[in-house]
């Protein structure tokens, strides 16, 4: 059982009975989940992730009016709860912005993550937002939300950008392969310079995966769990997690050999996703660099503002 399961079970078997009892004015305005940091809340978690921060709890989210009258008695009645189901000793105050559970107003608990407490509403405002971010405070799972308001405030983040957002994104992230990818990191290699060759590799690596997020409008996690979660996607996702693979771990005797098939691969992971642009009808160049495809992909923007940014910027 994984922690998501793990604390789905311990919320509705003693967190509901305690709202319930302690709280019977209010348990039809408490939201309850497993959102936000931490590897359960992907779903990713195991043995290792129970070294830190890996403990029994959720969170608790009420409007801002609800966490002023009744939020620091729920903090107490939360803690107490833990330490006495599970003989964790919490020690985190309500005030502790750090905190990964416990009782949160559902604003601040979404501008910690995307820095503001409304919705996005403008291009301008949404290009701001940075994926990783957004992922972290949609994914998980909500337990139980009779109100509905924490789980509005979440359905319309996960909606996923505005058109011209993922596709200013798309584009840079196609502009960041060609550059990295396609010409910086052979030339690299031709001046004999290891530490800008993996330095373009890296981010190369970083734009692919983020450029497979986007063409199937899920948000991409953070670094470490963002190749993982292409297994779980759609065409191209596992494919591309797969050439992924090897371009980290190139096959070959020597750096030279490594090498060499670091140069096809980045080719072939390049042509997967120029094919995946072109199956989305999101570019009819038949061009290998995806630089071109990146200029493509930019003129469809229909916000001028947008579309007249950077090709890099995004």
């Amino acid at each position: 059982m994984n922690g998501m399961e793990f604390n789905e079970n311990f919320f509705f078997q003693e967190g509901l009975p305690m709202l319930r009892h302690d709280f019977p004015d209010y348990q039809e305005l408490i939201a309850a989940g497993l959102v936000g940091e931490g590897s359960e809340c992907f779903g990713y978690d195991d043995d290792l992730s129970r070294d830190h921060d890996w403990n029994t709890g959720f969170c608790l989210w009420l409007e801002e009016d609800d966490f002023d009258r009744i939020g620091l008695r729920m903090h107490n009645a939360y803690e107490e709860l833990i330490r006495r189901k599970s003989g964790q000793i919490p020690c985190a105050s309500l005030e502790d912005s750090s905190r990964r559970r416990g009782v949160f107003p559902i604003s601040s608990f979404f501008k910690r993550f995307i820095n503001r407490e409304t919705l996005p509403g403008s291009n301008s405002e949404w290009l701001k937002l940075p994926e990783e971010y957004l992922a972290v405070c949609t994914n998980g799972k909500v337990f139980y939300d009779p109100l509905g308001a924490f789980s509005d405030f979440r359905n319309h983040l996960l909606d996923y950008y505005p058109e011209d957002i993922r596709l200013k994104k798309i584009a840079a992230r196609c502009y960041s392969m060609a550059q990295d990818g396609q010409y910086n990191f052979p030339r690299s290699l031709q001046r004999k310079d290891p530490v800008a060759a993996n330095h373009a590799l890296a981010r190369f690596i970083h734009a692919a995966c983020s450029l497979a997020y986007l063409l199937l409008k899920r948000y991409k996690p953070f670094y470490k769990w963002m190749h993982r979660g292409l297994l779980e996607l759609d065409t191209p996702g596992p494919q591309l997690a797969g050439l992924l693979e090897r371009l980290s771990d190139a096959p070959g005797e020597t750096s030279q050999d490594r090498n060499v098939d670091r140069l096809d691969t980045i080719e072939e992971t390049s042509a997967l996703l120029i094919r995946a642009l072109q199956d989305f009808d999101l570019s009819n160049s038949s061009s290998s660099f995806l630089m071109k495809h990146a200029t493509v992909i930019q003129e469809f923007i229909e916000d001028p503002n947008i579309r007249r940014l950077p090709l890099g910027t995004g």
